[in-house]
């Protein structure tokens, strides 16, 4: 009836113009053809509309093709499914494969609360290869034969345990100036970098190939921001004969495995109103917090920012400590958002404390509940 009503109002200003200065049946013609136009438009719009109007908020666990940056997925995906937001937890080099974790839509807001972390990967590194990228991909600078052991290997690798240093490689994502250094890298600027802390969790060597060029399978499992070329040259560096890194793929995104990746060629195949049944639903994405279930009369001060206190929950038989950070889930079990507790309560004691105890972290938009 809306669209009925704007179209009349439209049309009628329009035929009082075009029938005092045309004939009956250029009139009949003019109009004609407007009407077409109008209805034309109007169908275009609800289309988009119908492609955008969902109201998805979810996690999209997607196994990066090789030669695709982190970005040309994101672009992808919202386009085809007509999204408003995706973003990603961590940035992929466009030469590797494997998990990539996207947040669609409302699910944006919560990507630093994702349990993302640490990194598994599992790649390979070329023995006597030094290139100016770091990686296969890029220019050889210099090239040596290598004839290292496996022991060799094995044991320079575990020399890199730990919290180590890393200066980010030219050809990287990081920001100088509020320039990316991958744009300065191919202007041909090669300028100093601060050197970051990152932490090595586990380094296993897994097999030492002596076919042609040697070649070391290993996996790792690392903190954010660990660059796995730079990695791979600093552990050439030390066996002496230079390295860089070939094969690359992220197998683990902390709770996101590859076993939960799916193939983008596969997801881009869904019509857009599929999208829904294959996304991870924040609750489960979220499940490392403590629920807690919020009483129907307090469902709207919580998503409007309001706090809580204890008599305003059910929390089952449990203790929620201070500090703790907890999913706030309605009487029908929809999430709702994230929440702080700054003092220490349960069932026990839940009389005894009368101030506000549960903050909002972060909440998603009333018009994404149920």
């Amino acid at each position: 009836m809306f669209i009925l009503s704007k179209a009349e109002g439209l049309v009628l200003p329009a035929l009082s113009i075009v029938e005092g200065s045309l004939s009956k049946g250029i009139f009949r013609f003019a109009f004609c053809t407007y009407v077409v136009i109008l209805c034309s438009f109007i169908y275009l719009r609800l289309c988009i509309e119908k492609r955008v109007c969902f109201e998805l908020n979810g996690i999209l666990v997607i196994d990066k093709p090789r030669n695709w940056t982190s970005h040309d997925v994101v672009k992808k995906i919202k386009r085809h499914f007509g999204l408003g937001k995706v973003g990603h937890s961590g940035t992929l080099d466009p030469n590797a494969t494997g998990v990539l974790v996207l947040c669609i839509d409302a699910a944006t807001r919560f990507v630093r609360f994702l349990p993302c972390d640490p990194k598994k990967y599992r790649g390979e590194m070329i023995l006597g290869i030094r290139t100016d990228t770091l990686d296969v991909t890029g220019k050889v600078v210099d090239e040596t034969s290598s004839n290292i052991s496996l022991e060799e290997v094995k044991k320079v690798s575990n020399q890199f345990l730990g919290h180590i240093e890393q200066v980010p490689p030219m050809v990287s994502a990081v920001k100088v100036g509020g320039t990316p250094l991958y744009v300065l890298a191919r202007q041909g600027k090669d300028i100093k970098r601060k050197p970051r802390t990152v932490e090595i969790f586990d380094l296993t060597v897994l097999e030492l190939v002596n076919e042609g060029r040697q070649k070391v399978l290993f996996e790792t499992v690392c903190s954010k921001g660990t660059y796995i070329r730079a990695l791979c040259v600093d552990i050439g560096e030390k066996l002496g004969c230079g390295a860089c890194l070939g094969d690359l793929t992220r197998v683990e995104s902390g709770a996101f495995k590859y076993g939960d990746a799916r193939k983008l060629d596969d997801v881009l195949r869904l019509e857009p109103e599929k999208l829904k049944q294959i996304l991870i639903p924040l609750t489960d994405a979220l499940a490392v917090y403590p629920a807690v279930k919020v009483k129907d009369g307090f469902k709207i001060r919580f998503l409007n920012g309001g706090f809580l206190t204890p008599q305003m929950v059910e929390m089952g038989d449990r203790i929620i400590n201070k500090g703790e950070k907890i999913r706030i889930l309605d009487s029908r079990n929809n999430f709702l958002g994230l929440a702080s507790v700054d003092k220490e309560f349960s069932t026990n004691n839940i009389r005894q404390i009368g101030h506000a105890v549960i903050r909002p972290i972060c909440v998603l938009p009333i018009k994404c509940k149920t």
